[in-house]
Formats: C-alpha cells, structure tokens, sequence
C-alpha cells in the first residue's frame, strides 16, 4: 500500500490530504475488507459538495460495474443465434461459433430465459468481447468489488444498485453516508452505514444473499413493498412504517433493528402476514411481527428473542414460533377468538399500557 492515492477514485482534482491519510490505515482498511471482500476495493472520498461526490461515487460504481459476473462455457452458436439456456445479465459466455469456426467470449446485455433464439451479435443481448479478455476481471461471491465510501452526502437523487458482488460500505462503520434514496435490485451485495434519512431504501424479494447493516431510512424500506419477502440479514437496521416486510414476510435474520407500525411481517388489510424468520432484540410500533388489525391474517412462526411490539403483534392470529422474554402490549400473541397460540413462550408478557412512545426507539 505504498501510494494509497492510486485506490481512489475521485473528479475532484486535490490529492488526498493529511487526515485522508490518517484514515487509511492499515488496520481499518484490513477490517473493512475482512467482511465479503477479498482483494477489490475502490475509496470514494466525501470532503466535495454534494454534486461532487455524486458525480465520484457514481463514476466508481460504473468502474467497478466493469467488472463482469460468472464465467460460463460449452454453448455454441450456429446459424448466427445462441443455443444455451438461461443467463443473467453481467454473465460471461464462452461460445464456439460453427458459423466461423471460432471460439470467443460474449457479454450477456440482458436477464435471458431461453436464448436459442437470440442472435449471437445483437447488440441488445450480446456483446462480444475482444481476443485476450482478463477473466480475472469476473466478478464473483469470492472476488467482490467493495466501495468505501468516506463520509459525507454522495447521492442527490435515488441510487439504483443493480450489480451483483459490489458492495458499498462507509469507510467508519457508522451511519454516516448520505443517501437521497437506495434501490437495490442485486441480490448477493453487502450494505453498511447508509443513512436514506426519510427517503426509501428500497430492496428486491427473495434475496437471501443480501445484508445490510447500520443502515437508516423512511417508510416503506427494507422490504416495504407489498407482499415483499425479506430474506436477508439485517443488523442495526432503523426504518419508520410499513417496513421489514410489509405485507408479506419477514423470513431473514434481523438482528437490533427497529420499525415503526406494520413492520417485520406487519399488517395490510386481508393479506396473509408471515414473521418466520429470527429476529434478536427488535423493536416495532403497532400490528408488526405477523401482527394485523381485526381479522385473522397474521402469524409469527420464527424465533423472537427479547422483541418489543405494540399493540395487535406477534401473530394475531397464529403464534405458532418461539418467543424468548418478549413483549406485547394489547391483543399480542393470538389474540383472536378462535387464535392458535401453539408455540413456546419463555418470559414474556403483554403490557397493556405501553405506548408507541414507549416502543419506539429515535
């Protein structure tokens, strides 16, 4: 690490000061590459105004974008279209051209289902890369890119984070790095220290590889779309309503996070809610963790450890999970006339006079 100006990436012209300098010190640096990453990373600095370190942060996301997904061989084309099955965007084909007699690597342009039917050199589904690519400029789940973000606000408008094994994390740890709104559609990157403040953080359905930590944002985040499946890891995560899950399930791993009303499997109208995953030291407001109003939609089935909700939680009408010294204020743990409270239930309690002010945590 001689000349650590050469890891940044930066449009502003001024070199890397003093105090950049005393941040980059081999011990953090080793800490922040230690999660996930294994030798990529990119430091994007933070001291310009904010249009500045937009323009910094979105250019190393482009650079880092470069790099491709997986490699994949053995398809062939003939007759100028591709026989293969399914790619995913970003993935790198081996082919045999029998057309020409030759052998070359292709970049997939788009999410491709059956690609038999897809000309080989369609701009719109295939790029073809030249003689002597670097296949060691794949991106994969043990060669990541990571993105080190110093403090400061880098988007003036929402982010749309599409790429696979790029993760963004602030260089502190803390909540520091200020988003004007996240949405994420990759589903194996590694999230931490970005504050949405009341914007959106928005993420896909079904992504089992994805964490996020010490992230902040406002309603609808972390799964706030309706019917959403949250399957990711979550820790010291804070988010305002409708969150974790709204409207659907809640099936990951939440570790001392914190909602506001209908969250982590939380109330809407007559769809069925589900909390099945772990959840440590989580705090939500009213009709959360499988919770809903007056009608029996709601289950919590997943393992809750020192949780606290508001009223109408924790399986409104199914408690089936295991519940460690959690509590509930009114209508908690299948409350319903004809409920099933058929889990295991260690130390807890409903208190009747807690309030949203009591619950939440700011």
């Amino acid at each position: 690490m001689a000349n650590l100006s050469s890891y940044v990436h930066s449009t502003l012209d001024n070199p890397l000061s003093g105090e950049d300098i005393k941040l980059l010190n081999a011990r953090l640096i080793s800490s922040l590459l230690s999660v996930r990453c294994e030798q990529n990373f990119t430091i994007v600095k933070g001291g310009g105004t904010n249009a500045e370190n937009n323009a910094a942060f979105r250019a190393a996301y482009a650079t880092a974008k470069e790099l491709r997904n997986r490699i994949i061989g053995g398809y062939y084309i003939q007759d100028g279209d591709v026989y293969g099955n399914s790619f995913s965007k970003g993935d790198v084909i081996s082919m045999y051209d029998y057309d020409n007699e030759t052998s070359a690597y292709f970049v997939c342009n788009a999410n491709l289902d059956d690609c038999q039917n897809d000309p080989a050199y369609d701009p719109t589904y295939w790029t073809l890369l030249p003689n002597g690519y670097d296949t060691s400029k794949v991106l994969s789940p043990n060669n990541r890119h990571r993105l080190i973000l110093m403090p400061g606000t880098h988007t003036t408008s929402t982010f749309y984070h599409d790429q696979n094994y790029i993760d963004i994390v602030s260089m502190t740890g803390a909540m520091d790095v200020l988003f004007a709104g996240l949405q994420i559609t990759a589903s194996d990157t590694y999230i931490k220290g970005i504050d949405c403040g009341s914007y959106q953080f928005s993420i896909p359905s079904y992504a089992n590889t994805l964490t996020v930590e010490k992230c902040k944002a406002g309603n609808y985040s972390f799964g706030g779309t309706v019917g959403c499946v949250v399957s990711g890891k979550f820790i010291d995560c804070i988010s305002s309503d409708y969150s974790f899950g709204y409207g659907g399930t809640a099936s990951g791993t939440f570790i001392r996070c914190t909602g506001g009303n209908q969250c982590f499997g939380g109330y809407y109208g007559t769809l069925a809610t589900t909390a099945s995953g772990i959840f440590t030291d989580c705090v939500a407001a009213n009709y959360s963790f499988g919770g809903n109003s007056d009608s029996h939609f709601g289950t919590a089935s997943g393992t809750f450890t020192q949780c606290i909700s508001g009223n109408k939680s924790f399986g409104v009408s199914t408690a089936s999970g295991t519940f460690y010294s959690c509590t509930g204020s009114m209508g908690t743990f299948a409350w319903l006339s004809g409920s099933v409270a058929s889990g295991k239930f260690y130390n807890c309690m409903q208190e009747p006079i807690l309030t949203e002010v009591d619950i939440r945590v700011v």
